[in-house]
């Protein structure tokens, strides 16, 4: 009897533990809680007793006399499986400070994960016919068995890290209501059926009283297909939630921005006129009185800072590159603009304030880090031909480091939006068939844009 004890305690432990591991792989990005080690320490003591526990429950259970049967074996392989999951999902809502959704879906994919590394396993020893690990106490120790089962589970850890962790935390802060109820249902039912039927022998009963030898590697070659399909599903999710929710995201900012414009429009004409008619009051004051001329001379250009209203022959670009240039003057930035705005009549308001305003935004933030004298912003824009070329360039005298695809990438603290305003950009640029390049050449940061009017706007042309 003490080798059914022994088998409980190798089948509950070696799952828990197995489960712990698979799922560390999905959730080495998740924000942790307070005394983490002292909390992992005491989870991973629970659920070793817990799991030895439960084994000495079912040795008892044995020893009251009763018949080990090949369905009593399914239960308690099933149960072994239920028990682990359980465990290990445990372990991350006392470990971790995420959302509930993010926590259970992480613990399903390590779930799942897990069942590719046993029935991967199962598939070798049948193969092999060497002994499984967990009935060596009936069928003989063999090292061999041990080193597949280790070799087999590091293989797919990594395999699983390298495939499924990574864009895991990449995109596990996409989870919001995009997240439907059913949809998390679903793929958590087909989990568990998963992680439930792992490992166990129902092909066995099943196909009892026949002999066919290929069933078994069948049974675990689908589980494991199977599993590799719902981590697919899984990362495919997670992606278009991610895709979702910038989407929104870009639409609210546009929405924002044409509210902007036309609130901001409607300021210059009132400022516009105003700063007209002080300039006039103030020069009619300067002739009529003594007044000291510097005094004048300060209010004058105080009063030209709201009057600085830029006229590119594009209205909608003259009021955000307005805006900018009056945050350039009361921030000391030296802001040159030469643009034809009227060839961008193709491009629409949306589109004009997500490009020249991501832009813009992202130099003049960074123009405030540097000395006064090297806030230099340039503006301009080239014509040759069919093509139109805009380029912005500002002083910058830090490292930038770029992505494969030549995005620089942000250094701003993770948000769950990184390089949100870059992308914008290159959605502008790419909608209308242009050709976007960011670079940083000795002091000089700058981003261009290439388009052809011919395909934009043909009546450019």
């Amino acid at each position: 009897m003490r080798a059914y004890l022994d088998m409980y305690l190798a089948l509950f432990l070696t799952n828990a533990f197995g489960i712990v591991l698979y799922e560390s792989i999905f959730v080495y990005s998740f924000k942790r809680k307070k005394h983490f080690i002292l909390r992992l320490l005491l989870s991973l003591l629970g659920i070793g007793a817990l799991a030895t526990g439960v084994a000495f429950g079912l040795f008892a259970w044995m020893q009251a006399g009763r018949e080990l049967t090949l369905e009593i074996v399914e239960w308690q392989r099933v149960t072994a499986n239920f028990v682990s999951l359980f465990f290990g999902t445990g372990l991350l809502f006392a470990l971790f400070d995420e959302k509930p959704a993010q926590i259970l879906f992480a613990a399903i994919c390590g779930s799942v994960a897990h069942v590719i590394g046993r029935s991967l396993y199962e598939i070798i020893y049948t193969l092999t016919g060497l002994p499984s690990i967990f009935f060596a106490m009936f069928e003989g120790y063999s090292g061999l068995s041990f080193f597949f089962y280790y070799a087999i589970h590091l293989v797919v850890i990594g395999l699983a890290y390298f495939f499924f962790g990574k864009p895991f935390a990449r995109t596990n802060k996409a989870f919001n209501r995009t997240m439907s109820k059913s949809i998390l249902i679903s793929f958590v039912v087909v989990a568990f059926v998963l992680v439930g039927m792992q490992g166990t022998n129902v092909y066995k009963s099943v196909f009892s009283g026949t002999d066919l030898p290929t069933v078994p590697l069948v049974f675990d070659g689908l589980m494991s297909v199977f599993s590799i399909f719902v981590l697919l599903v899984s990362r495919f999710m997670l992606y278009w939630m991610q895709s979702a929710q910038e989407k929104e995201a870009e639409e609210n900012k546009y929405i924002a921005y044409r509210e902007q414009t036309e609130l901001l429009r409607k300021n210059m004409e009132l400022i516009n006129i105003k700063c007209h008619d002080m300039k006039h009051q103030l020069r009619a004051l300067l002739e009529g009185q003594n007044l000291d001329e510097s005094f004048v001379k300060e209010a004058q250009e105080a009063i030209s800072i709201y009057d600085a209203n830029i006229s590119t022959g594009n209205e909608a670009l003259d009021v955000i590159l307005t805006e900018k240039s009056l945050s350039c003057t009361v921030n000391k930035i030296n802001f040159n603009v030469m643009i034809e705005g009227e060839v961008l009549s193709f491009l629409t308001v949306a589109e004009i304030n997500s490009f020249f305003g991501n832009a813009l935004d992202s130099a003049i933030e960074y123009l405030l880090t540097v000395p006064e004298d090297k806030r230099n912003l340039r503006l301009f824009s080239r014509r040759n031909g069919n093509l139109f070329m805009i380029r912005i360039e500002n002083y910058c005298e830090s490292d930038v480091a770029f992505d494969k695809e030549g995005m620089p990438i942000s250094t701003k603290a993770d948000n769950g939006y990184h390089g949100f305003g870059t992308r914008s950009i290159r959605t502008v640029v790419e909608t209308h068939g242009g050709t976007l390049r960011i670079k940083k050449e000795e002091d000089v940061f700058s981003v261009s844009a290439l388009f052809s009017l011919e395909e934009s706007f043909p009546e450019q042309a």
